[in-house]
């Protein structure tokens, strides 16, 4: 079947895949009852006819699996492992409503009674230690208020989380596991340590946790493994990849989403930190994994662009990750449609063509979120947010694959287009391009910030009643943002690291670099970059 499974570490990484998998349960048709095969709506309205036809369109059994309960009852979860501290769950229960036998989570019970009512709510009941969100209690209900959630309201991803999980996909960490009496991960050594930590006195979570997650997959293409790239959550990632590739060698696709914080606003101890968690993420990752895909939250004060009448808050990890996952949303689009899709490997294998051999990675991939109009935000390391100490003097795009939701006119009878071609007239090399369309509206469920994508600042506009539309995510391959992040990070490991990292690392990081450089027109002299 190729499923996709997704592992999620870290705050960051689960406020992002809990709007991603929101997303994926709002293609969804849902009755009052669980559902089954045999289950046909006895009517339906224009608005319910477009849903199931979007459905129709989607293969969801490549990221949820069916299965059955202790009781009985049906069901149809994420294919995801999710890890965190266990404070940072919230109100969310390992043990949820369908799976509490013993009656001793009220959040579960209240669950089971409203959306299974043919189940009997258990008679013990306990108060949660976390009070239970005012959205959440509304889902019970039906309800489903947006306006309920705001930056101030949401202080979990729990908290805006729609969907449920099997057990075994909630891993929350212990406090008492982590390495430092400071109680987070901040340095990517804390990370590994943690990994060790979970496989010593508890369970390897490969052995333990993934091999749970493969039982229920008949043959899985790859993994998404997202995590926080320039904290501890970096090491615990890099852990969790060689333990893949340990065990699937490169049979596997593994991408590698890192949420980064971005420098913005932080003092000269933290971006030394988190400049070396993220170097000795990126020379792992490049080896290792399929894609490294970076993503970078965006903190903006004012909206940028396309978002300037929209609703944003910028230090709101709530706003922030909506956004990107409103781009990697778009990106997995092609992996999961029921027909004329695409394979994780055949986008691995387009987005890396060119590069030579091992010794040659050149696997790191830039995302782009599409508006109408022609409006483009970068997703990952934008140039304009990048150490202007390290500038270089020249672009090129090796590779490009634009997902469409709404083709072009002029493209809206070809599917599928590749094709190849100078990036313009005045710069030598190709530009490999490929424009999968699928068109399917990016979806928006009630947990999703409201009016982010307005039109216009007039609520007497009629325009403003819809949003702007979101047309397309792109893939890629560039080597300016590449050469000048890494020449970044080379410079703070050679100032900050290790003598022994500083050597190793700093060979590592300009062998990345040298892969951008071939094959396109690039002054060299006039780039700085050098030690």
């Amino acid at each position: 079947m190729h499923e996709i499974l997704t592992i999620q570490a870290g705050q960051k990484s689960n406020y992002l895949c809990t709007h991603l998998f929101n997303a994926y349960e709002s293609y969804f048709s849902f009755d009052t009852a669980p559902p089954t095969e045999s289950d046909k709506p006895e009517a339906s309205t224009q608005q319910d006819d477009k849903k199931q036809n979007e459905e129709v369109l989607i293969n969801h059994d490549l990221t949820f699996f069916a299965g059955l309960t202790p009781t009985g009852v049906e069901t149809y979860l994420p294919r995801t492992l999710i890890y965190d501290l266990k404070p940072a769950f919230g109100s969310l229960r390992k043990i949820n409503a369908l799976y509490d036998t013993a009656g001793e989570n009220p959040v579960a019970d209240a669950l089971a009674t409203s959306i299974w009512p043919t189940q009997k709510q258990p008679s013990t009941i306990k108060e949660s230690s976390i009070p239970f969100p005012a959205y959440q209690a509304a889902l019970e209900t039906a309800s489903d208020n947006t306006s309920l959630l705001t930056p101030q309201t949401v202080q979990y991803w729990s908290d805006y989380n729609r969907l449920y999980y099997h057990p075994n996909s909630l891993q929350p960490i212990p406090q008492l596991l982590l390495p430092t009496s400071q109680r987070k991960l901040a340095e990517y050594s804390q990370g590994t340590q943690l990994f060790e930590s979970l496989a010593e006195h508890l369970d390897n979570p490969l052995e333990a946790d993934f091999r749970h997650q493969l039982e229920r997959a008949d043959n899985f293409q790859g993994v998404n493994l997202v995590v926080e790239s320039d904290s501890g959550w970096a090491g615990f990632g890099t852990e969790y990849l060689r333990g893949l590739r340990d065990d699937f060698g490169g049979k596997k696709e593994v991408w590698c989403w890192g949420l980064e914080q971005g420098l913005e606003g932080l003092d000269a101890a933290a971006r030394r930190e988190r400049g070396l968690n993220l170097a000795k993420w990126l020379v792992e990752a490049v080896e290792l994994g399929s894609l490294v895909l970076p993503l970078v939250a965006p903190t903006w004060d004012s909206p940028q662009g396309v978002l300037e009448h929209g609703v944003w808050e910028g230090s709101s990890l709530w706003h922030s990750t909506a956004l990107l996952s409103a781009g990697v949303e778009t990106a997995l689009l092609p992996l999961r449609v029921q027909s004329g899709g695409l394979k994780m490997g055949e986008v691995g294998e387009f987005l890396t063509l060119g590069a030579e051999g091992e010794t040659e990675r050149r696997n790191i991939v830039g995302l782009g979120l599409g508006f109408e109009g022609d409006r483009n935000l970068e997703l990952g390391w934008d140039e304009r947010r990048l150490s202007a100490a390290f500038p270089c003097k020249g672009d090129h795009t090796f590779t490009e694959l634009r997902v469409e939701r709404y083709p072009h006119k002029e493209e809206e009878d070809t599917r599928d287009k590749r094709e190849n071609r100078p990036k313009n007239d005045d710069e030598e090399g190709q530009k490999e391009t490929w424009y999968p369309q699928h068109p399917i509206p990016f979806p928006t469920p009630t947990s999703f910030p409201a009016n982010m994508f307005r039109r216009t600042l007039n609520p007497t506009d009629d325009k403003d009643a819809s949003p702007i539309r979101i047309t397309s995510a792109s893939y890629r391959v560039r080597a300016g943002s590449v050469i000048q992040k890494v020449a970044y990070l080379k410079s703070v490991v050679q100032t900050y690291a290790s003598s022994e990292d500083k050597e190793e690392m700093g060979h590592k990081l300009e062998t990345i670099r040298e892969s951008y450089t071939r094959g396109w027109d690039l002054d060299e002299e006039d780039s700085d970059w050098d030690d």
